[in-house]
């Protein structure tokens, strides 16, 4: 991280002490007809996301974060068919899942 920062840190690097380094990764969906699409849904057994909102996330937060909270609590609950669901509420939220 230091060579990468030192050109614009460099009184940080001379002067100072870093005591942890934190990185990570910025997920960004493919652009489609309709612009960037996050990416929303079930992963594995017990894992959700909603990643990916990008610029956008403003807009698509509510939208978005309100498909999903469906969906958690409709397979919490042992409701049948939440992914069609999510499917209706908006046809492009499973977009990622042909990509795997």
């Amino acid at each position: 991280f230091k060579k990468e920062s030192e050109w614009f840190l460099s009184p940080l690097w001379e002067n100072g002490t870093v005591d942890h380094v934190l990185r990570g990764i910025r997920v960004q969906s493919e652009r489609q007809q309709a612009g960037r699409v996050p990416i929303v849904g079930k992963v594995g057994q017990k894992t959700w996301v909603m990643t990916g909102l990008g610029g956008r996330g403003l807009i698509h937060h509510g939208i978005y974060g309100d498909i999903l909270g469906e969906a958690v609590l409709s397979d919490l609950a042992g409701v049948e068919g939440w992914e069609k669901r999510m499917e209706k509420r908006d046809e492009r939220v499973h977009w990622w899942r042909k990509k795997m």
